[in-house]
Formats: structure tokens, sequence, C-alpha cells
């Protein structure tokens, strides 16, 4: 990521965050925001109608690394908190442009897949579905704000999604399947219209097969583990993880 300037002005960052899964420690990244100019802190309320708690104060942890703010908070199960981060601001990016790495971007694979597998599981309006698409938003959001221009994803988010509801349509409907087939030449027609290394599109592919496969059999699944050694593979010659790959080298 390169340096960046801060814009005049302070303002207040609010999170509102649904839990519905088991409680635990979270973490979200706001990588578009830094301190404007003294210590930013952050209040923390969190509503638990199951237990008749409301709007409990509660603590989050704000610090700034080179990857923007980031808070550190712990969640019950079925809870909504809020947090309001006071003292910061936008960061408008000069100098050397940032960029989106290899390894952000099959994690991006990863979160889109899981999602996808999950909707073809237990349909569009389970939580969970819903929870997995927020993921997914929120990550892509993240990477958007690393780059000069944000539009740039969009190519990128939509080959991600053709190879995430392509494995999870054939895995439900088959390999012959209309839906399958459908995204799989919508996948072939988005990479060759990006352009980009043929090591990144098959990298993105075989992560996305790797985590359906975990996610049905278990992470010692063969074919799971076949597929994630091909992923890392074509991460190591298209340079490894670190690898910037937007914006695109002219």
């Amino acid at each position: 990521m390169g340096h960046g300037n801060v814009l005049a002005g302070k303002s207040t960052l609010t999170y509102v965050v649904l839990n519905r899964k088991d409680a635990g420690i979270y973490l979200l990244r706001a990588p578009a925001f830094a301190a404007a100019g003294q210590p930013a802190t952050a209040r923390a309320f969190i509503t638990q109608p199951k237990e008749q708690s409301i709007f409990a104060e509660t603590t989050a942890q704000v610090s700034f690394t080179k990857a923007g703010l980031e808070l550190h908070f712990e969640l019950p199960t079925e809870s909504v908190c809020t947090i309001i981060v006071s003292q910061v601001t936008r960061v408008q990016f000069t100098g050397t442009v940032p960029g989106v790495t290899a390894g952000q971007v099959t994690e991006l694979a990863v979160l889109a897949t899981l999602a996808a597998v999950t909707e073809r599981r237990n349909g569009e309006f389970d939580n969970r579905t819903c929870a997995a698409w927020s993921r997914v938003e929120h990550a892509c959001g993240c990477i958007a704000a690393m780059l000069p221009i944000p539009s740039q994803l969009e190519g990128l988010k939509q080959l991600i999604l053709h190879v995430a509801w392509g494995v999870a349509n054939e895995r439900a409907f088959g390999r012959e399947s209309k839906d399958a087939q459908a995204c799989w030449e919508r996948f072939h027609t988005q990479r060759e219209r990006l352009g980009m290394s043929k090591d990144l599109d098959w990298a993105i592919f075989n992560t996305a097969w790797a985590v359906e496969s975990r996610a049905r059999l278990g992470t010692e699944d063969v074919g799971g583990q076949a597929a994630a050694q091909r992923a890392e593979e074509h991460l190591r010659k298209l340079g490894g993880r670190s690898t910037v790959v937007l914006p695109q080298k002219s």
C-alpha cells in the first residue's frame, strides 16, 4: 500500500454488526480511514434481545496500521453491536499507487465460494447465507479502498463470482446442468476480457474448488487438498501471494 495524505476535516465512523453465529472475537478493517491528528477512540454498545439486554456499553479496541483502521471487539451470539469511532478521516492515496495482491484476491474467492455454497444448501434468505454474503461485501469494500479507482475491482469481482457460482451449481446440479455451464462460460469470457495472468485465473479457480471440497467433506479431503496445492502452485508462478495484481502494469 502507498503512503496517504489525510484529507481535511474530522468525522465519525459507525459500524453496526449483526452476529448470528457463535460468540467470539472479531476484526473489522477500514483501509480508507486514518486518525485525524490525535488518537481515535471507539465506543461500543451491544444489544441481546434474548437476554433482554439493550444497548449495553462494552469495549472495542481501535488501532491504525499500514492496512488502515482496525477494530477488535468481542461479540456474544445472537447480538447486535454498534461501534462508533471518533476522530477519523478519509485517506487520499498519492505517490506510490496502492494495489491489491494475489493473496487478497484468493481470500475474496474463498469468501465468495463459501457464500455461494451456503446459498445453494440453505436458500437465499437463510441467516447463514445473508451473513456469508455480508462478509463478501465487506471484503470487497476493504479491497476497493486500496485502489485509486475503486471500480477497477469490479471486473475481477465478477470473475470471482462466476467461479464461485460455477462450483456451487456444478456440485448442486451436476456438471452438465445449464446453470453450471452458464457460469463456466461467463468465467472463461470474463477472464479473456480482463486479460490478467492465467496463473491468477487458475489460482482463483482451484481455490474455489478447494473451498467447496473442504466445506462438504472436511479438511482431510484428498480432492480439496489437491485443489489447494494447485492453487498455491499457480500463486508461486505468479510471484507469491504478495504480488500486486491490481492495478495492472501497463
